[in-house]
């Protein structure tokens, strides 16, 4: 499935496709140790910038994953998302920030952007997102979103929202629409 990636916003954060302008944030969020600790072993430099080039140029008909850079209130470059389609009309979504961004309430504002983009403008039925246990402030974001934990087995906790529960979540805050621009 293929989506047309846009920039997105909810009046709060926007998300802005992917560019080669993003190398330098794209390298330093995938090649960090303290960052990818919650997520999976740190991709060196190296190989962080070839993974870049990979993202940069896959926009065919199999494409499969889509990144967003994440720009707070005050149009900082904050972090990434990303939307990895998967088998069986599921996405999951995928979030990363810089330190000194962390406590902004990101993730959540996030969420909202992503899975309000995927559930209106694909056939995306369920979202999963998978997380370390260490990932403490996570799983309240995650709640608030009306996602449910499915696994939280040693190291691996894994969550999920269905289309219908988002609809129905939506009719109470933090839930807003999202506008769209090319």
């Amino acid at each position: 499935m293929k989506l047309e990636q846009r920039l997105i916003t909810n009046g709060v954060i926007q998300l802005v496709p992917l560019q080669t302008r993003h190398q330098d944030l794209f390298v330093t969020l995938y090649s960090n140790e303290k960052i990818m600790r919650q997520i999976a072993e740190p991709l060196s430099p190296c190989v962080a910038q070839r993974t870049f080039a990979k993202a940069i140029n896959n926009t065919g008909e199999t494409r499969r994953h889509y990144y967003w850079v994440i720009q707070n209130t005050q149009g900082a470059d904050s972090g990434i998302a990303a939307l990895i389609m998967l088998p069986d009309n599921t996405a999951e979504v995928g979030v990363m920030l810089l330190p000194k961004f962390s406590r902004q309430g990101l993730p959540l504002q996030v969420g909202v952007c992503l899975f309000s983009y995927a559930f209106e403008f694909s056939s995306i039925e369920r979202i999963v997102v998978m997380h370390k246990a260490g990932n403490l402030p996570l799983p309240p974001v995650l709640r608030e979103l009306s996602m449910q934990c499915s696994v939280n087995e040693g190291e691996l906790c894994s969550w999920y929202l269905p289309r219908h529960l988002w609809y129905e979540a939506r009719t109470h805050a933090p839930y807003s629409d999202i506008k769209l621009t090319d």
